[in-house]
């Protein structure tokens, strides 16, 4: 069975602003993406890409929420979450609550309606063939009934069509802002 391959850390905060600056100076890197619909949740956010995994840090803007729960519980501690992928979902979910750490989702589905690889590797770390490659496999073991990219400029999406298994892809979902 393959090992669990971390997929992003949440860490929380009280306020965004001093580890963002923070995390930007470490990295070297501004944030990839800010996502606004968490405001319904009372939290604000900022996420920084490392290659294929990101960082996320959330803040709470109100009281009440999960994050403010857990910045009371921990002492201010701030890792907050692990998201992993993994072949075996059910049996890796078990056996972290079996160790007391508690399990926030589980897809519960034979196959996801899209598929979607969210960014294009950058510097190509891991090579466009591989990740398109592994979309198409997807669909082929039923995973996934369609495939499709993110966020690929119009020379990406070409290259992305001439690889092997290129030619299931569906869509090229890109952010528009009025």
């Amino acid at each position: 069975m393959a090992t669990p391959r971390l997929r992003q850390v949440c860490l929380v905060a009280p306020a965004l602003a001093a580890p963002e600056r923070a995390l930007a100076a470490v990295l070297g890197a501004a944030p990839c993406h800010r996502d606004p619909h968490l405001a319904r949740y009372g939290l604000e956010n900022v996420i920084f890409r490392l290659g294929d995994r990101f960082i996320e840090i959330v803040a709470p803007t109100e009281d009440g929420t999960a994050a403010g729960r857990f910045l009371e519980r921990s002492g201010g501690r701030g890792g907050y979450m692990a998201i992993f992928d993994c072949e075996d979902p059910e049996r890796r979910a078990r056996d972290a609550e079996a160790l007391g750490v508690p399990v926030a989702n589980r897809l519960r589905v034979d196959a996801v309606d899209l598929a979607l690889i969210h960014w294009p590797s950058p510097d190509d770390e891991v090579p466009m063939d591989e990740y398109i490659g592994a979309l198409a496999e997807a669909k082929k073991r039923g995973l996934a009934k369609n495939v499709g990219v993110s966020n690929f400029t119009v020379a990406q999406l070409e290259r992305a069509l001439s690889v092997p298994g290129g030619e299931e892809l569906v869509t090229n979902q890109v952010e528009v802002h009025p």
